[in-house]
């Protein structure tokens, strides 16, 4: 069974920023890249299972379809932990953005 950590991801480079919108916009850039992964993944293992030539991809082995389908089982999992972190961070922005109107508005009645 595979459980997803619904704990945020850690940042590249965090340097103690904690601004949920700052992650929120690097957990995005991270899932295009996760996307882009995932796609490359599988047009390299459809070629090698139609014997086609290849586009090679960095950090697996190109010529083995069941090393192949292993990175794609785990960028496919990655990209749903960064999905599950958008979600997240997601919601903090919204609730901030709702806690900043609704503070806006008491101050416009006081």
């Amino acid at each position: 069974m595979f459980l997803l950590s619904i704990v945020p991801i850690p940042l590249t480079g965090d340097t103690g920023d904690k601004n949920p919108s700052s992650r929120l916009a690097e957990i995005r850039s991270k899932i295009v890249v996760a996307e882009q992964r995932v796609r490359d993944l599988e047009a390299l293992l459809t070629a090698l299972i139609l014997e086609q030539p290849i586009n090679p991809i960095s950090g697996v082995d190109n010529t083995d379809a069941n090393a192949v389908r292993q990175e794609l089982y785990r960028a496919r999992a990655y990209e749903g932990e960064l999905r599950t972190a958008e979600q997240f961070w997601n919601q903090i922005v919204d609730s901030n953005k709702q806690a900043e109107k609704d503070t806006h508005d008491l101050s416009k009645r006081s």
